[in-house]
């Protein structure tokens, strides 16, 4: 008879007469980072968070390795596989739960179900390699979104304040004062009808504005009133906004001798995560990641509606859809960019997340999925279609970077820095739900779990460590900036054995299906074919790394 895969109900009902054992013995880094106390709700928040990530950015780059119809397949065929695989992850999770073993790890899960061997020289490297590797990507773009932000950060100021000071100033005055060089739409909303054109300036140092005139036909001089200095600092934003000062311009006020550097930005995104990665348990990520989960929804929508935006005015580049002409290039290509499919959709901490949640957790895991994939439908499908849309095969590795051509942006500055900053916040997130796997390794070697975790024995310990494994992440973000070619490479080699092979393998050795029923042959192609992928990706990631050394370099400002 075919055996059919077991549902939630299935699974409670498997012995139910054994006794539930505990863990004996736990560690610390079970006790202390893996503590059982979240609900289906806040599963959910770290699952969206643990997979919806910035990295969703580069599907439309992905996508113009594939094309059209390919692109969008991989994309809707990679979401349900990995729901899928989720699924068992989770069902085999439970399974051994009711039989007295409860695996709060993923490693664990490998030593008991395949052997000790498994868990120890391939499972947890691999997770270990995996998830610190995520840090260091986090930390690279979290650099690059903190670099656009705060070149944009500047007029986006001069703006705000501008704004305040006139409505103030229109309060108090009354509105009729003003009709020459504004239009009032509302009390709110005030807009320039300046002439930029009668405006001179001059830049003597970096806090130094100059302006010879404004409106000689009024008696608006420097001594006037509020609203001259208020206009006069509009006048440089209007300029700005024209494209006459750029964001290099506005940056260099502060820094008039030169740039500061990429990795520069990488240390400051550091600087934050430092502060973050103290936070003791994976449960205590909960608040946070309910807020990630509602960034992902806002930066992807800034994405999907600047992409058509752009693409449908007039500054739109030329679209091009065709694949490249030499095959082996084509076929490359295919492949890296199913690596980073496979990427956006990866997780590598099921088990992890599972073990947050506090008995009896059948069920709940199901629940947390929901919720998370609902998120990934909204985004990721928004975001691939319409960047790909708009920018064809000239789509970048990040889509927020068509957002800019050359030195002009070809949106609102103050959405591009809405937009990076949503994706900054969120990145500090996903980088400390990343770090748990670390910090538990890290608590089980030094810490006392029959200590108070606060204690002094304990604090002393975790303060030092995790701060050390911040800063080494940090310092090879800034030396390796190849977000593309190392994304690629992970998913290859890394989060495709984790995410889309082992749960195949754990579900058909714990439940032994027959070999003629259908879940057998679909788990048994899905880890063959999936073998062959991260191979042939392997190959294409490293090949197309061999060639990206040609233009990037340690500490590469890009």
């Amino acid at each position: 008879m075919a055996t059919v895969l077991p549902t939630t109900m299935d699974v409670s009902t498997i012995a139910v007469d054994t006794p539930i054992n505990p863990p004996k013995d736990l560690d610390a880094g079970a006790l202390f980072v893996l503590k059982s106390k979240g609900s289906w709700l806040h599963c959910g928040y770290h699952l969206t968070t643990s997979i919806v990530a910035p990295v969703l950015l580069s599907l439309p780059y992905a996508m113009g390795l594939l094309g059209w119809v390919a692109g969008v397949v991989w994309l809707a065929l990679a979401a349900l596989v990995t729901f899928y695989s989720y699924n068992l992850l989770s069902l085999v999770l439970e399974h051994h739960a009711k039989l007295g073993h409860r695996h709060l790890r993923f490693r664990d899960m490998a030593t008991h179900i395949l052997g000790p061997g498994w868990g120890r020289y391939f499972v947890g490297p691999l997770q270990f390699v995996i998830c610190y590797g995520a840090v260091i990507v986090c930390s690279l773009l979290g650099g690059q979104s903190l670099k656009v932000s705060l070149l944009c950060l500047p007029a986006f100021l001069l703006f705000f304040f501008f704004s305040l000071f006139n409505v103030w100033e229109i309060q108090r005055k009354g509105k009729q004062e003003y009709d020459s060089p504004f239009f009032i739409g509302s009390r709110y909303t005030i807009l320039t009808k300046l002439d930029c054109s009668q405006i001179f300036y001059s830049i003597n140092s970096p806090l130094n504005l100059k302006l010879s005139r404004v409106w000689p036909q009024r008696k608006w001089t420097a001594e006037s009133s509020l609203s001259t200095l208020t206009l006069k600092i509009f006048s440089i934003f209007s300029l700005y906004r024209k494209h006459e000062l750029t964001e290099k311009f506005i940056y260099l006020l502060y820094r008039p001798n030169g740039g500061m550097q990429l990795y520069q930005f990488i240390i400051m995104f550091g600087v934050l995560l430092l502060f973050l990665a103290q936070i003791p348990s994976f449960h205590s990520l909960r608040h946070i990641n309910l807020v990630s989960l509602v960034l992902c929804l806002a930066y992807s929508a800034c994405a999907a509606a600047g992409s058509i935006h752009i693409g449908s005015s007039s500054k739109a580049p030329p679209k091009d859809y065709s694949l490249s002409d030499d095959r082996a290039n084509r076929l490359f290509g295919a492949f890296n960019g199913i690596s980073i499919i496979a990427t956006t959709y990866a997780s590598g901490i099921i088990p992890e997340i599972q073990a947050t949640i506090a008995p009896p957790v059948t069920g709940k895991m199901f629940k947390g999925l929901c919720i998370c994939y609902t998120v990934i439908i909204l985004t990721y499908f928004s975001v691939g279609i319409s960047g790909y849309w708009a920018f064809g095969n000239d789509a970048q590795a990040s889509v927020l970077s068509n957002f800019i051509d050359g030195d002009n942006p070809l949106l609102p500055t103050w959405f591009l820095l809405m937009t990076n900053v949503f994706t900054l916040t969120q990145l500090a997130a996903v980088g400390v739900v990343y770090l748990q796997p670390t910090n538990e390794v890290l608590e089980g070697f030094f810490a006392n779990p029959k200590k108070d975790p606060f204690s002094l024995r304990n604090t002393i310990p975790r303060l030092i460590f995790r701060s050390l494994t911040v800063v080494i992440g940090t310092t090879m973000a800034a030396m390796l900036p190849f977000f593309g070619d190392i994304m690629a490479l992970f998913g290859a080699v890394g989060c495709i054995p984790l995410d889309f092979i082992l749960p195949m393998i754990f579900y058909n050795v714990s439940f032994k299906p027959s070999k003629k029923s259908l879940v057998f042959w679909i788990n048994t192609t899905i880890a063959v074919v999936s073998s062959a992928l991260a191979a042939v990706g392997a190959v294409s990631s490293v090949r197309q790394m061999v060639l990206d050394t040609k233009t990037y370099h340690l500490f590469a400002n890009v």
